[in-house]
Parts: structure tokens; sequence; C-alpha cells
């Protein structure tokens, strides 16, 4: 079964991602982002099985959302995100590390990787 990590479990309600996979959280409440050292510890812990069928659901601090992002990255793990839509519900964006070309694209040749906003993967709608 997939595993959703949720960034920052705050006050929020979660449960629409539960159809996407288990609800994991990285972190909960108010965390020091100025101790980055200790939270990469702890989400390179709890990401250690990420697999390509896992989900990232940002929210809370920016700098979480980077550090978990990196995480999967290093690990050359393809990068799916549940992003909230207004209309209450999670779209799913991705992005495969290994059918990216690992040097920057010129700009002209970044439109063929970008298309209807997702960067090589599906795009998905939650209902």
């Amino acid at each position: 079964m997939s595993k959703v990590f949720i960034i920052n479990r705050g006050g929020h309600d979660y449960s629409p991602a539960e159809k996407f996979g288990e609800l994991v959280s990285l972190s909960t409440g108010s965390v020091d982002i100025f101790k980055l050292g200790r939270l990469f510890l702890q989400f390179n812990k709890t990401l250690k099985d990420y697999t390509d069928e896992d989900y990232l659901l940002p929210c809370s601090l920016g700098a979480l959302n980077i550090l978990a992002g990196w995480i999967v990255g290093r690990k050359g793990k393809k990068l799916n995100l549940l992003l909230y839509n207004r209309d209450r519900y999670y779209v799913e964006r991705n992005l495969n590390y290994a059918e990216v070309d690992h040097e920057l694209p010129e700009e002209k040749e970044v439109s063929t990787l970008v298309q209807d906003d997702t960067v090589l993967g599906t795009n998905t709608q939650g209902s």
C-alpha cells in the first residue's frame, strides 16, 4: 500500500488524502526551523522506505517541504506530490527524477517538459 507523507501535521483534515495511501506524519505541530540538521535526520529516518508509489503532501513551512523533497530527490525516486485544491480535494503532480536530464535545459526546451501544469508525470485529479 502506498504511503502519503504529511510534511507537518497540523489542525487540518487530511482524510481526503487517504484514498492515495496510508497517512504518515514527518513532523507534527510547531517545529524549530533553525534545527534543520535534526529535522533532516528525523525526515530521512521516516522516508527511508519511500517508494515510487508514495506521496509527499506539502504543507506548513516552505523549508520543511524543500527538505522532504530534497531527501526524496537524493534517493533518485519519483517525486509524487498531493496538492490541495480550493475545491477541497487533492491533485496529484509527479516528477520522475530518472526521466529528467540532469543538466538544466535551455529556456526554449523547458516548454517540452511542462504540459498542462504537469512536469514529466501524470495529471490526475481527485474527486
